[in-house]
């Protein structure tokens, strides 16, 4: 990649129609051939455990399916996270993923940026980039259900992968009990200690664009950190314009905000101001930063 500002509001559309709007319980039993579910506790308390049940190709008869299409009064399929954002900000503004995650396995919410499948602006990045992954170690911020996460293995990277939601977390070992990514619950702003300047490559994408401004301002320095010298950091997230509305959740960003981890020690080396092809399309700004060679001081 030359580093250069691109336009590539075509990129995806040749890879068909956006995953949404999709059935998030059929489509794991199309690949998995079973449901996941949370366990009940003889108290009647449900279990952040994931079980699984087998079936014939069809969810569990007591379960609504998990959809991302609007329903018959056309609801914005974002609007649960909202609420449950809204609701959880004064006392625990990060504490809501993981009641959203609940509600998505007993089929009572969307979980609106889960696909099954990898980010496409992943996938196209990985493809164009000069990267020799073998041996070197990966952190996904934010992992949600492990699909970029095993993308990741795939090409050849030692994948560490948290999430601040257990319930996630069990769902991504239940999805992928094969696989060599180690998969754990931590917190973006209590991050273990030998994650300091330990990876060769981190990825954040869609984590920033969902925390309100003064915890999105306050994650943007422990990414940061995550990055060894030489090591690369690969964000993806919605964009807009300084003048523009912020909108709702998921809040798109400016290329000023994007482009604080400047402030921590790293050096941009491109980025990508494009429209991809989901439906409706959305604009996204795709930025890689490197940490110098010999930077081994703090941030």
């Amino acid at each position: 990649m030359d580093g250069t500002r691109h336009g590539i509001g075509d990129a995806y559309v040749e890879k068909g129609d956006s995953p949404r709007p999709f059935d998030l319980q059929e489509r794991f039993v199309a690949k998995y051939r079973r449901v996941p579910c949370r366990t009940s506790e003889p108290n009647g308390q449900y279990s952040p455990q994931i079980s699984s049940l087998p079936i014939a190709g069809a969810p569990a008869a007591n379960q609504t399916p998990v959809t991302n299409e609007r329903d018959d009064s056309h609801a914005d399929h974002r609007e649960r996270a909202r609420v449950l954002a809204d609701t959880y900000a004064e006392r625990a503004p990060t504490e809501w993923f993981d009641r959203l995650y609940a509600e998505g396995i007993d089929g009572q919410s969307v979980i609106p940026w889960v696909d099954l499948d990898p980010n496409p602006n992943l996938v196209d990045w990985l493809d164009q980039a000069a990267l020799s992954p073998s041996g070197q170690r990966a952190l996904k911020v934010g992992c949600g259900l492990g699909d970029d996460v095993e993308e990741l293995c795939e090409r050849g990277f030692e994948v560490t992968a948290f999430d601040i939601s257990p319930t996630a977390i069990e769902w991504c070992r239940e999805r992928f009990p094969n696989s060599s990514a180690t998969y754990r619950v931590a917190d973006l702003f209590e991050a273990p200690a030998d994650w300091h300047r330990a990876f060769d490559f981190v990825l954040e994408s869609y984590i920033l664009q969902v925390l309100p401004p003064a915890e999105r301002a306050e994650a943007i320095r422990p990414i940061a950190d995550f990055v060894r010298p030489g090591g690369t950091l690969l964000v993806i997230t919605r964009g807009r314009d300084p003048d523009a509305p912020e909108g709702e959740l998921p809040w798109p960003l400016t290329e000023e905000t994007v482009r604080q981890f400047e402030a921590h020690g790293l050096d941009l080396v491109e980025f990508e101001d494009y429209v991809d092809g989901e439906n409706p399309p959305v604009r996204r700004f795709r930025a890689a930063f490197g940490r110098p060679r010999g930077m081994d001081g703090g941030s």
